[in-house]
């Protein structure tokens, strides 16, 4: 199945999410670069989350990116990400997530997978699997470069779109949100709706691949698009995000450069970036204009004489009521007479441009700003989502705001694949709090050297550690212990472990450090053993492929040290996720024992599975 996705440009993430005790509505905040003239909003956010773990200790608002000094904040951040990672803030979950985003009455639906960076070229006229829907500007990507450059985790906001009428990928998920485990559900901060977040079950991945694989078939795609038959398929394209994206892909390559060996480079997970799919025809989705703001024009003709002078006799300006006048006159704008609006201190107006230079008004608008930014004409000129902080800005002195018409969204793909990227900042995928919420991390360092995770006898100078795991109450929710353990008990109890000669004790290390436990039973007249636990007992060491190795160390030990001809073991069903580890190195589920076993965190009690492997199944 990995294959399968790999050839279709994706890969199942290692997402890292908060833990279940911590508030998810102070944890999630909205994507970076929105209210970036506001920075009230980003008060008012700070006011909410207080002292709690959040992402806004993770990202970069863009509204301070020209604080006096950037490169502290950087490091503070870098320092929150791994402070989150070594705290064991994070609980890891392996998987394709399918999120639901309520935004009033609309639900927006959507696929969190991770997207592999080879497969993407920003470059004008890309013919790869994905592409940027906008013009890529270099001069941006170095301050975000300096952010993701050495950050242990990603948080995502890139939304990526798939042409799906037939709504055959995401949609059909929603009809299954009963049978899968919900990974998060809450109420956003600051009245932006409600998320939810589900996990992917494998019978739902596959028919995502079906679904893929028929929007990427080439001759469908050809048929589709009225294309050659050898047109290269677009099968993603950019919605939001685009410039980060492409900073992922610029530091991808640097990486590529640097290697002395591209294998040094197998399962880095820099080749992959975390996003969210969202299909164009979600009826959910709605493509708003992105707007101009000019701050602090310079001192000279007006902003509509130097429109006029730039357009020369091809623009006609008109006195216009309000912002409502403007709108109305929005409308009637084609590709041959060209509107937009004007919001100024001293009034309205409406800009009709006729024999235009570019297919839509934001392209010829945004050469004039270009032109008008390169004469020192403004200090400032910023992307504005919403008509209200337009006319606000705009009317504030020495401003100028610009109004512009929103594009139709199904004329995206075709667009993109005939006439290449769009002028930037042409739409967005809805208003700035219908835009995605961090939730979702992925580790972006690779993960601790397997090679050094080792199993050796547990010592008493082990002991503190073990209690200190065993009172974590984020790792008994694996270990199961339903009350507190001290260490006077632990050593009482290893004591009596030591001197029965039936009992196996190991600790699991990685480099000197222990890490974990595991605990074997022997049963010498059957050569076999009981399986009686194993954890690692170190949050920051999950979700970084360390239970897979440690799994191995103990077949290892199993059949090849010990010389066994089975080892089983019992499996609380809660606990899935090693559930799923144990099958996926050979162990079967061969029964359900005859008792249950109390969820230490949630005080029910759950069935509890019997695993077990036999000496020829281990590889």
């Amino acid at each position: 199945m990995s294959d399968e996705l790999a050839a279709l440009g994706i890969a199942v993430p290692e997402i890292l999410l908060p833990r279940v005790d911590l508030d998810p509505a102070r944890w999630a905040v909205v994507a970076c670069d929105q209210y970036t003239s506001e920075p009230e909003y980003w008060q008012r956010v700070e006011q909410q989350v207080g002292d709690a773990p959040s992402t806004l200790r993770l990202i970069y608002p863009e509204v301070f990116l020209d604080e006096p000094d950037p490169k502290a904040r950087i490091e503070s951040i870098h320092r929150a990400m791994q402070s989150t990672l070594d705290e064991g803030l994070l609980r890891s979950h392996r998987g394709l997530v399918y999120v639901e985003r309520q935004i009033g009455e609309r639900v927006r639906r959507g696929l969190i997978t991770a997207l592999d960076l080879e497969a993407y070229d920003y470059a004008r006229g890309s013919r790869s699997l994905v592409r940027a829907t906008e013009g890529t500007i270099l001069d941006r990507l170095p301050p975000r470069i300096r952010i993701r450059q050495g950050a242990p985790i990603e948080l995502p906001h890139i939304m990526v779109l798939i042409d799906d009428p037939e709504h055959r990928v995401i949609t059909p998920l929603a009809d299954h949100t009963g049978q899968m485990k919900t990974l998060y559900d809450f109420d956003l901060m600051l009245g932006a709706g409600h998320i939810a977040g589900y996990a992917v079950a494998p019978p739902q991945q596959a028919e995502i691949i079906a679904g893929l694989a028929t929007l990427a078939d080439p001759a469908a795609f050809a048929a589709r698009y009225g294309l050659d038959p050898q047109s290269p398929v677009l099968l993603y394209a950019m919605g939001d995000g685009n410039h980060s994206l492409a900073t992922a892909k610029a530091i991808w390559e640097e990486a590529k450069k640097a290697a002395p060996d591209p294998a040094a480079l197998a399962g880095d997970p820099r080749r992959h970036a975390l996003v969210e799919l969202v299909n164009l025809h979600d009826e959910s989705l709605v493509f708003e204009p992105i707007h101009r703001v000019l701050f602090e024009l310079s001192d000279g003709p007006s902003v509509q004489a130097r429109m006029q002078a730039h357009f020369g006799d091809r623009l006609q300006l008109e006195p216009a009521a309000d912002e409502d006048a403007i709108m109305a006159a929005l409308e009637q704008s084609t590709p041959q007479r060209q509107r937009w609006g004007l919001v100024t201190p001293k009034g309205h107006a409406i800009a009709t441009l006729s024999d235009p230079p570019t297919n839509l008004p934001v392209g010829s608008l945004q050469a004039f700003i270009d032109a008008l930014m390169k004469q020192g004409g403004a200090r400032e000129v910023d992307y504005v989502h919403g008509r209200e902080a337009v006319s606000r800005l705009g009317r504030a002195t020495g401003n100028a705001g610009f109004l512009l018409p929103g594009m139709d969204k199904h004329d995206l793909f075709k667009t993109v694949i005939v006439d290449g990227a769009l002028p930037r900042k042409t739409f967005s995928m809805g208003e700035a709090d219908e835009k995605r919420f961090y939730m979702e991390c992925r580790a972006l360092v690779p993960s601790p050297d397997a090679a050094m995770l080792t199993l050796r006898p547990m010592t008493e100078a082990d002991l503190p550690h073990k209690v200190k795991w065993a009172n974590d109450e984020l790792v008994n929710v694996h270990i199961g212990f339903t009350e507190r353990v001290t260490l006077e008990g632990t050593q009482q109890w290893f004591q009596a472990q030591v001197a029965d000669p039936d009992t196996i004790l190991f600790a699991l290390a990685l480099g000197d450090e222990a890490i974990g436990y595991l605990k074997l039973r022997r049963d010498a007249a059957s050569n076999e053993g009981e399986y009686q636990g194993a954890a690692i007992g170190e949050p920051r060491y999950w979700g970084r492929g360390l239970g897979k190795q440690m799994v191995r160390l103990l077949l290892r030990h199993v059949f090849e040290v010990e010389g066994w001809d089975r080892l089983w073991g019992y499996f609380p069903a809660w606990n899935d996720r090693s559930i799923a580890l144990h099958e996926a190195m050979g162990f079967a589920r061969v029964g359900t024992a005859d008792f249950r076993r109390l969820h230490p965190g949630e005080g029910k009690e759950y069935e509890v599975y019997i695993l077990a492997i036999e000496r020829k199944d281990y590889a």
